[in-house]
């Protein structure tokens, strides 16, 4: 009993992620602005120290 709400919940995770993945495939390009706006910043913060060597 104990694997078979292991294997329900694993197939609730996977529903969950196939839909997430769904509609990020559907909405792509909205969610690709968003990310590289929001990371662009953080990763130039963290990247140009390193890249100076500091």
């Amino acid at each position: 009993m104990q694997e078979q709400a292991t294997f329900s919940r694993f197939m609730h995770v996977a529903d969950i992620l196939d839909a997430a993945f769904y509609l990020y495939r559907r909405h792509f390009w909205r969610f690709f602005r968003i990310t590289l706006i929001c990371f662009l910043p953080f990763i130039a913060v963290v990247g140009l120290p390193l890249d100076l060597g500091l």
